[in-house]
């Protein structure tokens, strides 16, 4: 069964964690083709948080446990 998921973070959340001393972080939540999306950027944070918020959003509506590398927006 599909439901709906919802979230919401700040963007700030991701600033407090730049990207090159953090990059584990990122590799871990992102895949490598969001990455060079969102470091495409000057400002990579909203997109970091954009893509984040989704991801969660579809565990969420599917609800169950799944890998957010196995998602991808």
């Amino acid at each position: 069964m599909i439901g709906i998921g919802v979230d919401i973070e700040q963007i700030s959340r991701f600033k407090k964690l730049p990207y090159k001393e953090n990059r584990a972080f990122y590799e871990n939540i992102f895949t490598k083709r969001e990455l060079a999306y969102c470091l495409s950027h000057k400002n990579p944070y909203p997109h970091f948080a954009g893509r984040f918020v989704a991801k969660e959003s579809v565990i969420k509506a599917l609800g169950k446990k799944i890998g957010m590398k196995k998602i991808e927006i």
